[in-house]
């Protein structure tokens, strides 16, 4: 059992695991679960399926995964692959992101907060160094564990920013970062009562189409697409997790026409509410056969 560890008046969650296909269940997680911490993972060698928030996607040897918290995720290892998978809590990621030695760069610290694959284009002997020892490191308890700890996960960080090959992230200024981080903070906290791009440019002290503009420079997406697919994530998410028909997700999202939530949802999932309810059930079913 994991807990939380403690150093002096701070308290934090960071695990390091080295884990293969052979392993009991599959890599990672053994099913579809909605995770409430950060990840870093890396598939050293072979290949993996990955379903996040029911996209599905496929990491290649060397690659990595980033996930935030709150994704509902599920990996499918092929046979022989090995990684390694961080779990860390925000406490740790703002110890790390905060303290003194922490990366001058500010891209590749941006997109902890959304679900990112990056293409490493050659094999790192410095990188396996890293998660070896963060993996030494998180598992016992000698003096200045969590100095040592944020150390190596910034050093990591930093040769992921040498290394990635195909972000999609454009190294932006620190104030638009920050701008977008804080964009992505508030809508993970108020989406099921804020539907509209005004509402959070209010809340940031900014215009709407200066953050629009800024969002999507450093993510690639509008604000309103971001908005669109949070919602959209959490009806799924309400879905799976629960019998619940359309009435009552539409409710507990805030949509008060059921036709409105009906057609929101179609042209954002690209299937209809009973459609993937049913696509739903034929998966678990096909689970448990």
């Amino acid at each position: 059992m994991t807990k939380k560890f403690k150093q002096t008046t701070m308290q934090y969650f960071f695990e390091a695991q080295e884990q293969t296909s052979t392993d009991e269940g599959t890599l990672c997680l053994s099913g579809s679960e909605k995770h409430p911490l950060h990840r870093i993972i890396w598939i050293s060698e072979g290949s993996a399926g990955c379903f996040i928030d029911f996209e599905s996607h496929r990491l290649a040897s060397n690659s990595v995964c980033t996930i935030p918290p709150g994704r509902i995720q599920r990996f499918e290892p092929a046979h022989g692959c090995k990684g390694y998978v961080l779990s860390f809590d925000n406490d740790f990621y703002r110890l790390a992101a905060d303290g003194p030695g922490r990366p001058s760069f500010t891209g590749l610290p941006g997109i902890l907060n959304q679900v990112s694959l990056l293409s490493l284009p050659r094999e790192s002997p410095e990188m396996l160094h890293i998660f070896q020892e963060l993996v030494k490191e998180s598992s016992g308890h000698a003096q200045f564990k969590l100095e040592i700890l944020i150390g190596l996960f910034n050093l990591l960080l930093v040769h992921l920013n040498r290394q990635a090959t195909n972000l999609l992230m454009e190294m932006t200024t620190s104030t638009k970062v920050n701008l977008f981080d804080n964009f992505a903070s508030q809508l993970d906290k108020q989406f099921m009562k804020k539907k509209q791009v005004a509402e959070y440019a209010s809340e940031l002290c900014v215009s709407p189409r200066y953050l629009t503009a800024v969002v999507k420079k450093v993510s690639g997406f509008s604000p309103s697409y971001h908005i669109q697919q949070r919602l959209v994530q959490e009806a799924k998410r309400m879905a799976l997790a629960s019998d619940a028909n359309m009435k009552a997700v539409a409710y507990m999202l805030g949509f008060e026409d059921l036709s409105h939530f009906s057609k929101f949802f179609k042209q954002a999932a690209g299937v209809s509410f009973s459609e993937f309810k049913k696509r739903i059930f034929i998966r678990q079913a096909g689970m448990i056969h």
